[in-house]
């Protein structure tokens, strides 16, 4: 499934939002002249606003949709939460002795050139499998993948005690995987919002606790976060991020700054942030999820959080040359992480002379 999703929404594939847009192209001019009768037998459009629908539909929903559909797949667990290999050019006509490079925010490289896949069918490395070396000094570590299980409460008040920090008790709260939420009919776990629906909660608590053994070689996190509406997420109890909520300070009646809708709802959006607050083992990210008012209809949150650090060599822990090109090669690759595999890129080069 996951090598599907890969194959069609990425690398222009059938899914990309340029193919969505030429088939859309193609669909509006062989509709052209029909729309004069279908305008005038409904008299509630015109012409003008069916290519108008279709413009915002081209710069709008195929921009964000992609990245839309992979929150979607992987918060399921239909999609890996890190990518596979990426190559200095994705196949198509090269010259001989074209170097080719990988590279992989995390884990090992394996490759083939054989058209063989290098993963075996029961989940194994492939006898036939190359490993790739990158010469990269910067690495990457998944902290929390999206799709993760959370504390929550909502209980339509905030928790007592200081429940942004590490020594919180949080066995009392409901767990649940990501998405959570309600109203969408996309959660995965669905989380009550009072006994009138007129009148629902305002925020909601959520709670995760991961584990660090050398954040002195980490340089930068990553937090990406799917919040409708507002939300500020804190690391052991200092704040990191604050996204679509008022300025001062936050109480569990404080409402977001403006109300999400449409693709905004389940967009991922993304934050670099200091690791400073990281401490050697357990680390907590906690965060709060503000409604726009107590009749909103939905809710949902969802977050990943990726360390980069610097290390010796790579992730893969080596220095290797570019993969050097002389004839005609299909290229297979993914990505290792423990005993999970990515994706796979496919990608075959035509060699010239």
């Amino acid at each position: 499934m996951a090598d599907r999703i890969y194959k069609h929404l990425k690398n222009d594939g059938a899914l990309t939002p340029d193919r969505n847009t030429e088939r859309l192209e193609t669909r509006m001019t062989e509709i052209e002249n029909s729309l004069i009768g279908e305008c005038a037998r409904w008299d509630n459009q015109t012409p003008s606003s069916w290519v108008s629908g279709a413009n915002n539909i081209i710069n709008s929903m195929f921009q964000s949709r992609t990245n839309q559909l992979f929150g979607h797949y992987r918060s399921r667990n239909l999609y890996p939460s890190f990518d596979p290999p990426q190559y200095n050019q994705q196949g198509g006509s090269v010259n001989a002795g074209f170097s080719l490079t990988m590279s992989a925010d995390t884990g090992t490289i394996y490759y083939t050139i054989d058209g063989n896949d290098p993963r075996l069918s029961g989940g194994g490395i492939s006898p036939e499998a190359l490993t790739y070396e990158s010469s990269s000094s910067s690495s990457s570590q998944t902290l929390i993948v999206a799709g993760s299980t959370w504390r929550y409460w909502n209980q339509g008040t905030e928790p007592s005690g200081s429940w942004r920090v590490h020594g919180y008790n949080d066995t009392s709260w409901a767990a649940g995987r990501a998405q959570l939420g309600y109203g969408d009919g996309d959660e995965v776990t669905r989380i009550g919002y009072g006994t009138n629906s007129s009148d629902k909660h305002i925020s909601y608590y959520f709670r995760h606790a991961f584990t660090v053994n050398d954040p002195a070689g980490i340089t930068q996190l990553t937090i990406q976060l799917i919040r409708d509406d507002g939300a500020v997420v804190y690391l052991n109890g200092t704040e990191l991020v604050r996204d679509n909520m008022p300025s001062g300070n936050i109480s569990y009646s404080t409402t977001s700054a403006a109300t999400v809708g449409g693709d905004e709802e389940n967009q991922w959006f993304t934050f670099d942030v200091s690791p400073e607050q990281l401490t050697a083992g357990t680390n907590v990210l906690a965060v709060e999820v503000h409604q726009t008012s107590g009749t909103s209809t939905d809710l949902s949150f969802d977050l990943s959080l990726v360390a980069q650090g610097s290390a010796q060599g790579s992730a893969q822990g080596g220095n290797q040359d570019p993969l050097v090109l002389n004839e005609d090669t299909i290229v297979k690759s993914r990505v290792r992480v423990g005993q999970q595999w990515s994706a796979l890129n496919e990608a075959f080069f035509d060699v010239t002379e």
